[in-house]
């Protein structure tokens, strides 16, 4: 299954706060895997681990009632490769709110800082562009996405339940 060639709507650099992204294609697939697989520990709590076939899946997913126009996976590059990967979906689960679907920085730039000031620059850049809340869910057994979503400002809504039985936190950062 190819994705759509509609695509986002908008310059997604805007959108992170004016920090250089690129949008991901399927073609980049190997790339965000291998980011993938020096986070084992995200895995160990949502499970399976990441494979060529889910990180395609995560490429193309979206919620209902949206397109491709609303989704922009993105990657954040250095001069060493992809250090961050973020999918995000505009204008869900309202008008007013952006999505972010997954989030996962290079293991070797964890506990420096970099995801935190990505997050604020995202953050930053999508209230400008007229989304002032920003939600996104965390497997609420998993200690490490816990304690880097609370720190950055998202307040949990709720828990909800997946179509495995993991629970998740619903948060918010408005």
């Amino acid at each position: 299954m190819k994705m759509s060639k509609e695509g986002p709507c908008l310059d997604p650099v805007p959108l992170t706060g004016g920090r250089p992204v690129r949008l991901l294609k399927e073609e980049d697939a190997e790339e965000v895997l291998a980011l993938c697989l020096e986070n084992p520990l995200y895995y160990r709590f949502y499970p399976p681990g990441p494979s060529l076939e889910s990180v395609l899946r995560d490429m193309r997913a979206l919620p209902p009632g949206k397109g491709y126009s609303d989704k922009y996976f993105l990657g954040y590059e250095d001069r060493e490769g992809l250090m961050a990967v973020l999918d995000l979906i505009l204008g869900y689960p309202d008008a007013r709110t952006a999505f972010v679907g997954f989030f996962m920085t290079r293991k070797g730039d964890q506990g420096k800082g970099l995801g935190t000031d990505l997050v604020a620059d995202l953050v930053r850049g999508l209230q400008e562009a007229g989304y002032p809340a920003v939600r996104l869910c965390w497997v609420k057994d998993n200690p490490q996405a816990s304690s880097f979503w609370l720190k950055n400002g998202f307040f949990p809504l709720k828990e909800i339940r997946d179509d495995r039985g993991r629970v998740l936190v619903l948060a918010e950062r408005a």
